[in-house]
């Protein structure tokens, strides 16, 4: 973040889930299966602004397809709405989404060095913890387990840098400040029972995908009218 977020990000996007009826055929159970849900789903595109307001929301596609899918399929409509200088946030599952929106940002996924430092520094914190108050009450420190003493030898082994895991920390709490503006966005948005409870099968797929994708775009619309996300100034600082 060369800026920080508040002067970077201007949209936050997100993939959302509707469980749907078990399917009939095993061709259609492919399409609509997700795996990251482990349930039969139709999955749509939803992009708001920072201050909450809903943006974009895309066509509706099997649960079978991920985020990044979804994305890779509105990047066409993304690249004739908006500038070129507008920057949009996506989580982890957007991860490549700059190779079909340049100004794509996604949260950096952690070495294997670096969680194993950030795992030991938790548990030593908890140990330490535990000792102050089991000295207070006159009895001896815990033993140092095994499994401790090997991630010590681990990261003593890679060198300990404390710099970087809260430069890390800061980033990931930096993130989250902004992403939990579209969850509250889904959150509105699925007080509407119509798009919360499992669909049921009306006709054949592309019935349902029509409808459930006209459903989204009507209840983005009432959301946007009736709600208000405003953010002051403040809440970016």
């Amino acid at each position: 973040w060369k800026d920080g977020i508040k002067h970077n990000v201007h949209l936050i996007v997100d993939g959302s889930e509707q469980r749907i009826q078990v399917p009939p055929h095993k061709t259609i159970k492919d399409l609509v299966y997700s795996g990251k849900k482990s349930m039969y789903s139709l999955a749509v595109l939803v992009i708001c602004d920072i201050r909450g307001k809903i943006v974009y929301v895309g066509k509706t596609e099997g649960g079978a397809q991920p985020d990044v899918s979804l994305y890779k399929d509105a990047a066409p409509r993304l690249q004739a709405l908006f500038d070129e200088d507008i920057v949009i946030l996506g989580d982890k599952g957007f991860k490549g989404g700059q190779k079909y929106y340049t100004n794509t940002i996604t949260p950096k996924i952690k070495s294997a060095s670096l969680i194993d430092h950030m795992e030991y520094t938790d548990k030593m914190i908890r140990k330490r913890t535990l000792d102050e108050h089991r000295l207070r009450q006159g009895k001896e420190a815990t033993k140092v387990s095994k499994k401790l003493k090997a991630l010590e030898a681990k990261v003593t082994k890679e060198g300990f840098d404390a710099e970087r895991i809260l430069r890390e920390k800061d980033e990931s709490n930096r993130i989250k400040k902004v992403r939990i503006i579209i969850e509250n966005v889904f959150g509105e948005m699925k007080k509407w029972n119509i798009l919360s409870d499992t669909i049921r099968s009306l006709g054949d797929l592309s019935d349902n995908i029509q409808r459930h994708n006209a459903l989204w775009t009507i209840i983005a619309y009432l959301t946007n009218m009736f709600h208000s996300f405003g953010r002051d100034d403040d809440f970016f600082k």
